[in-house]
């Protein structure tokens, strides 16, 4: 089969495709042939096509914005743009408390979002004791899960066996991912 997409902002890849509902690509390093797939700059307004053969075809759309222009403004607003095409109404964020996800998580709120901060780490950890002081400073609704290092072990040979992955970043991705997802799930968030 072949896969077409659009993109409406920059990525490096694609992480999901929208034809009525999303597909989300999890192995996305299954799907290119070549190393210098993975790092290809995609920006707004761009189609591509992944085939059997990998990334085939990459073309450049007329856009209704620069996308050369680098400017904050433009940057905050494409990132708003996003948020508002593809963030429902209730969402949850895998909160770290740092530069990424605290800015992730008050432009959304900024948007009107209902929002869940989801964060995930260590019994004791300061991840877990930083997070939870920034989402009290922004005004986020946070929940916090403490996990063991034998229930990380157990994640991991679990999610390794079910997604087919070797990789030990991909592995300790994926633990978070879906460890949060069961929180925001568990707390109403779908």
């Amino acid at each position: 089969g072949v896969i077409s997409a659009k993109t409406d902002n920059y990525s490096t890849i694609p992480i999901s495709a929208v034809f009525g509902e999303p597909i989300a690509v999890a192995s996305w390093h299954r799907l290119v042939k070549s190393p210098d797939q993975m790092s290809r700059l995609i920006g707004p307004s761009t189609e591509l096509t992944i085939d059997g053969g990998g990334l085939t075809e990459v073309r450049e759309t007329t856009s209704i914005d620069n996308v050369y222009d680098n400017s904050p403004e433009l940057l905050l607003k494409l990132i708003e743009s996003s948020i508002e095409k593809s963030v429902s109404k209730r969402c949850a964020v895998l909160f770290s408390g740092g530069v990424d996800s605290t800015l992730l998580l008050k432009l959304i709120m900024d948007l009107g979002r209902s929002d869940l901060a989801v964060s995930v780490g260590l019994s004791g950890s300061h991840d877990l004791a930083l997070s939870e002081k920034v989402a009290r400073l922004i005004g986020a609704d946070r929940v916090s899960v403490e996990v063991s290092q034998d229930g990380l072990i157990n994640e991991a040979a679990h999610i390794r066996d079910v997604l087919g992955i070797s990789s030990l970043m991909d592995t300790s991705l994926a633990i978070l991912f879906f460890i949060g997802a069961l929180e925001a799930v568990n707390n109403g968030v779908r």
